[in-house]
Formats: structure tokens, sequence, C-alpha cells
């Protein structure tokens, strides 16, 4: 699993538990899991944007969760127990929508151009209806058979 997944998934873990907390714990507990989830994403995505090879693509969506992370810690403690609901609602929302888009991105990046490796190393190859390249079977020679004796 590579940094990139691994922050990407993360991200999008940590914003589908922040998404309902309104509806589940009290407005205090929710204050709390939500400066918790901000500081977690935005310490999750600072880690994964010193690794090398991201692209500028996974670059650009670090740069808007370590934002969203950031904003989502400190409207925790700057707002009201009522507005931190319904701020936890679509921070999380948000959280999981850029998790998303950068597993997207991911699959876009990273895993496409393998299979296209994959296509160029064996030109005899198939593509499957699933996209997947495969080779067919091969065929047994066919043997020579002698005549019956007449």
């Amino acid at each position: 699993m590579t940094a990139r997944f691994a922050s990407n998934l993360l991200v999008l873990i940590l914003g589908a538990v922040l998404a309902p907390a309104h509806f589940i714990f009290s407005a205090e507990a929710v204050r709390w899991i939500t400066f918790g989830t901000g500081a977690a994403a935005t310490i999750v995505v600072a880690a994964a944007f010193l690794v090398r090879g991201r692209g500028p693509a996974q670059r650009a969506l670090d740069v808007l969760m370590a934002l969203t992370g950031a904003w989502t810690a400190a409207s925790a403690l700057v707002f009201g127990a009522s507005t931190i609901g319904w701020l936890a609602l679509g921070e999380g929302g948000a959280l999981a929508t850029l998790g998303v888009f950068g597993l997207v991105v991911h699959e876009v990046v990273m895993e496409r151009p393998l299979r296209v490796v994959d296509r160029q190393v064996a030109p005899e190859a198939q593509v499957a209806p699933d996209g997947l390249a495969f080779t067919p079977p091969q065929r047994p020679a066919q043997v020579p058979v002698a005549p019956w004796p007449s």
C-alpha cells in the first residue's frame, strides 16, 4: 500500500466518522471529536505530503485536505455548540469527499499505467470484459495420427 493510498483512505475514514457524529453524540463530545478528527486529518496529510512522487494533482488535494482539516480543528474550538454539530456534518462530508477524490486520482495516476504496461509487455494478451489483460490458454500442438491399416 502506497502512502498516497493510505493517506487518502485515512482522510476518507475520518470524514465518514465525523459526518454523523452530530446525530450520535452530545454537543461537547462532538466538539472534541471534531477537533480530534481535524487535527488527525491535518497530521496525516502533512506527513504524507513529505513523501516524494505524489504528483501535482495529489499535492493539490493534499493542500485542500490539510486546509479543511485545520479549519475543522479550529472551528471546533471557536464556534458554539449548536453550530459545531452542523459544521461537523459539513466538514466530515468535505473530508470524505476529498478522500474519495484522492483515491480516484490514485487509481488514475498509479494503477492505470500498470495495466497499460502489462498490455505492452504481453502483446498477445487480450482484454477481458472487465478491462484487465489476460493471456489466452495455449492449445496443445496437433499430433499427427497414423491412418488405420487397411
